[in-house]
């Protein structure tokens, strides 16, 4: 459920048109997003060419932007 409020409906079609910023996620890289904010989802997604990292260097990706914020507080 938290998936489909995040992500919204587009998530569940196949194409990746230019209005919905986030490509086909698998249900893995989707939950894996979440610890990152909403309003910088989109431009992580980008900058990291998430679709073709493994589950685990997204993991990894996530967690070391996580402390990098935690760092700077």
């Amino acid at each position: 459920m938290r998936i489909f409020k995040e992500y919204g409906a587009e998530q569940l079609t196949s194409s990746n048109s230019d209005s919905n910023p986030n490509p086909n996620l698998n249900y893995s890289q989707a939950v894996l997003l979440l610890g990152i904010p909403k309003e910088e989802r989109a431009q992580f997604i980008i900058d990291m060419d998430i679709e073709g990292m493994t589950n685990q260097e997204l993991r990894k990706a996530v967690n070391e932007r996580t402390q990098t914020l935690k760092q700077k507080k």
